[in-house]
């Protein structure tokens, strides 16, 4: 059964909403994000999943670090929220070589 959660999360020293639709898959829950806000929603270009596998939270890190940025938050802020923690790992095929930590801020 298909659920849906309003979540708060901080980006950048600002508060923002999104809403999340959880849905039961055979492989384990995955969660849809729609941020409530149109400029930070165009950031996350369709690399906007976050799957739960054996407890943890994936957040798949791609070649844009505020796309991982928007991610990471907003699966920290989840995490919270349902009681799992929260792992980064490389999306397939991008080799981006390098990890975004959740606490780290560009400077955009």
């Amino acid at each position: 059964m298909n659920r849906f959660l309003v979540i708060r999360f901080e980006l950048f020293k600002s508060f923002y909403y999104s809403l999340i639709l959880c849905k039961a898959k055979s492989d384990g829950p995955e969660y849809r994000v729609t941020v409530m806000d149109g400029e930070i929603e165009k950031q996350l270009c369709s690399n906007n999943i976050i799957k739960e596998i054996n407890g943890c939270l994936q957040v798949e890190l791609s070649s844009n670090k505020l796309q991982n940025k928007i991610k990471a938050e907003v699966a920290k802020a989840l995490g919270k929220i349902i009681g799992k923690s929260v792992k980064e790992v490389e999306t397939p095929g991008e080799g981006t070589g390098e990890r975004l930590k959740i606490n780290d801020v560009p400077t955009a």
